[in-house]
């Protein structure tokens, strides 16, 4: 037979409570960090669409693409196309008052607005002998709007907000239709050969995470990978060299060029002080 005094019972079920203290302190803690880290993951803004060489789409009057062919502009409800080269072609001055476009671009043979808005297309052929077939629209469908556009020697490139990339002759023909991962960020084309940026997921505390797509249509060819980029920056520009080599630049002022090699490597060509 034992006994326990009164004095061990005190100590154990003290012990108890300090243990169960401790314990409501520590999980309040564990708590309040991963409600912090939550919400500054809700602080992430993905980045929206663009064009490359476009003015802020939110001006009332802007560059619509500035490109080595011409310009187009909108302002006071109109869109004005010009050529650097005058004897090449005259400018042409459409009406925007119904269409709203907010998109476009051009290139030898052809231009192409669009609306992000009201969804209407455009493709104009000023090279085209046959009068009939020198202009022709569509207008999307099933909630999906145009967010970028591009032109390649022969084909026309739509990015949609359903995460399509659809190819399309300069007839209007549709002739491939790509699905990407994550919503889509810029298009840009050399020839045939297209450069395309996309959100992949969602990335570290206040920062993106964004993948490259780089289709050769004559060759059928297709990469893709992991776009490198430093911290909490955006992307403001991409595009080709005149040897067709792919090429990013970041708010933060890396300039930075795709080696399409076995390994696909990223190369860092200019650090420029471009103001955050």
């Amino acid at each position: 037979m034992t006994t326990t005094s009164g004095d061990d019972e005190s100590e154990t079920i003290s012990n108890d409570d300090e243990e169960i203290k401790e314990e409501k302190e520590i999980i309040p803690k564990w708590f309040e960090r991963a409600s912090t880290m939550i919400n500054e993951r809700k602080l992430i803004e993905l980045q929206e669409s663009f064009q490359s060489t476009s003015t802020s789409k939110y001006l009332e009057s802007r560059y619509l693409i500035w490109n080595n062919i011409g310009t187009i502009t909108c302002y006071n409800e109109q869109i004005q196309i010009s050529f650097h080269d005058v004897s090449y072609h005259h400018s042409i001055t459409i009406d925007n008052k119904t269409d709203k476009y907010n998109i476009a671009d051009l290139s030898l043979s052809s231009i192409v607005l669009a609306s992000s808005d009201t969804g209407k297309f455009l493709c104009i052929l000023y090279q085209s002998w046959d009068s009939n077939m020198r202009q022709w629209t569509l207008n999307t469908e099933n909630n999906e709007k145009i967010e970028t556009i591009n032109l390649c020697e022969d084909f026309i490139v739509i990015g949609t907000s359903q995460r399509l990339i659809r190819l399309m002759s300069l007839s209007g023909i549709q002739q491939r239709i790509i699905r990407l991962q994550g919503p889509i960020i810029s298009i840009s084309s050399y020839q045939n050969q297209l450069w395309i940026i996309h959100h992949s997921t969602q990335g570290l505390s206040k920062e993106q995470s964004m993948s490259y797509v780089y289709i050769d249509i004559e060759n059928d060819n297709y990469l893709t990978g992991s776009l490198p980029l430093t911290p909490k920056t955006k992307l403001i520009w991409i595009g080709f060299s005149d040897s067709g080599k792919c090429y990013y630049l970041e708010k933060s002022g890396y300039l930075s060029m795709l080696r399409r090699t076995n390994g696909n490597e990223f190369e860092p060509l200019l650090i420029s002080n471009l103001k955050q």
